[in-house]
C-alpha cells in the first residue's frame, strides 16, 4: 500500500516539501523529513568521497591502503576467496539481472518513477565509476601490479582501481532498492531486510579487497560514490512525484 500523502492541485516538489514541513497531518510531515534526511545524507556522502579522493590524490592514504592490503593477505584461506568470488558476483552480475528484473515488475505496474530510478542509479554508477577511474588512473593493488601495467596503454577505464566498480554499483542499486522499501512497505520486514542489505553491502566491499582487486580508500570510494547516487536519484524521483496532484502507483501492490 502506499504511504504518499493526500495531494493539492499541482505544484513543485521542492514547494510542497516546504509546505509539508509545517502540515498539521503526520503523514506529510514525515514525507518531507525524509526528503531533507535523504538530502543531507547526499551532501554529507559527496564531502566524505571529496576528501578520500584528497587523500588517494595525494597519497594520504598511502598508509592505511597498505595495511589493510597485507591484513588481508595474511588472512587468505581457499574458502574466503571462493565467498569473496561469491560475493563479487552478487555486487556486479546479479545487480544487473534484479535491476532488469525490477524494470520489468515496474514497467507491469506502470510505476515509471521508481523504474527510472532504476535505471538511472545502475546506469549512472556504470558511467560514473568509468569517468572518476579515467580521472584518477590509479593502479590496481600489488597482486595486479604487472597485469595494470600492461593495461595503462589500453585505454579501457574498468581497468584502473579507484573507485572501486563493485562498490558504486552494488551501493547505488541496493540503496535506492532500499529507500523504496522503505517507502512503500510497511510491517516488520522493513528492519529485516534493511539489516540483510547493510551486511550484503559491507561483505560485497570487502570482497573486492580479500581477491586484492582493490585497495580500502576504493572501495571506501565507491561506497560512498554509490551511495550519494541513490540518495540523488531518490529524491529527484520524489519530487517528481511530488508535483502530481495525485499519488502515483505504488510499485510493490499487487
Amino acid at each position: 500500500m502506499s504511504l504518499n500523502p493526500g495531494r493539492t492541485p499541482s505544484v513543485s516538489g521542492t514547494t510542497r516539501v516546504a509546505q509539508w514541513m509545517g502540515s498539521s497531518n503526520p503523514r506529510e510531515r514525515q514525507e518531507a523529513t525524509r526528503v531533507l534526511v535523504a538530502a543531507s545524507a547526499a551532501m554529507l556522502a559527496l564531502l566524505l568521497f571529496a576528501v578520500v579522493a584528497w587523500m588517494v590524490h595525494s597519497g594520504a592514504s598511502t598508509g592505511v591502503d597498505h595495511e589493510v592490503e597485507s591484513w588481508f593477505s595474511d588472512h587468505q584461506s581457499p574458502v574466503g576467496h571462493k565467498l569473496a568470488t561469491v560475493l563479487s558476483f552478487i555486487g556486479e552480475q546479479l545487480v544487473l539481472v534484479l535491476a532488469l528484473l525490477l524494470a520489468i515488475l515496474f514497467v507491469t505496474r506502470q510505476a515509471w518513477y521508481p523504474l527510472g530510478g532504476v535505471i538511472v542509479a545502475t546506469a549512472g554508477a556504470w558511467f560514473l565509476d568509468s569517468v572518476l577511474k579515467v580521472m584518477m588512473h590509479r593502479p590496481r593493488p600489488s597482486m595486479f601490479a604487472d597485469a595494470t601495467a600492461a593495461m595503462a596503454t589500453s585505454g579501457h577505464a574498468q581497468d584502473w582501481s579507484f573507485p572501486s566498480g563493485h562498490a558504486t554499483l552494488s551501493a547505488a542499486f541496493y540503496c535506492f532498492l532500499l529507500l523504496l522499501v522503505w517507502k512503500y512497505l510497511t510491517g516488520p520486514g522493513k528492519a529485516t531486510l534493511t539489516a540483510a542489505l547493510v551486511v550484503l553491502l559491507l561483505a560485497i566491499d570487502t570482497s573486492r579487497l580479500a581477491l586484492d582487486r582493490h585497495y580500502f580508500t576504493d572501495v571506501m570510494a565507491g561506497f560512498l560514490m554509490g551511495f550519494f547516487l541513490a540518495m540523488v536519484v531518490w529524491l529527484g524521483t520524489t519530487l517528481l512525484e511530488l508535483r502530481a496532484p495525485a499519488p502515483p502507483p505504488d510499485p510493490f501492490d499487487g
